[in-house]
């Protein structure tokens, strides 16, 4: 077996620092592209039922929101110059990882901002309580809502 040089630790040393580096810069580029969302807290916000925003849309879901289960996500009453809308499922001091839905603008077959198949993430310890920012051109607002 060959021994490792001096050397080629010192290579594989700076390689994982530089590894390091850029990993923390891609975190830190990640958590301030966009900002901060407005929490959205009128008591009668339900996605399931439709949450209204500040800015006049409503944001509404159907199907069980579960981690397992896909279900369809609409955005009604949109500002008319409404370019790019997405969202991303978070919870309160837990990293969810990457998940971004892209909603898809009215066509012929669907009447308002739409998404078919979005899936919670998972949670490995259970909790039930997410939290969804959507970002109208970005124009964040975040939703608290609990899954089924």
């Amino acid at each position: 077996m060959k021994k490792i040089s001096i050397g080629q630790w010192l290579l594989m040393a700076a390689a994982l620092l530089v590894f390091a580096a850029l990993k923390i810069a891609m975190v830190y580029w990640y958590a301030e592209r966009d900002p901060a969302p407005q929490a959205v807290t009128d008591e009668a916000c339900d996605v399931r039922r439709g949450c209204k925003l500040p800015n006049g849309a409503t944001l509404r879901t159907f199907g069980k929101l579960h981690p397992k289960t896909p279900f369809r996500m609409r955005l009604l009453n949109a500002p008319a110059a409404t370019q790019s809308v997405y969202v991303e499922f978070s919870m309160k001091d837990m990293d969810m990882g990457f998940n971004r839905y892209k909603l898809l603008p009215p066509d012929a077959d669907h009447e308002h901002w739409y998404a078919d198949t979005v899936r919670l993430p998972v949670c490995v310890v259970a909790r039930k309580d997410y939290l969804l920012d959507i970002y109208l051109d970005g124009v964040g607002y975040q939703i608290a809502f609990d899954s089924d």
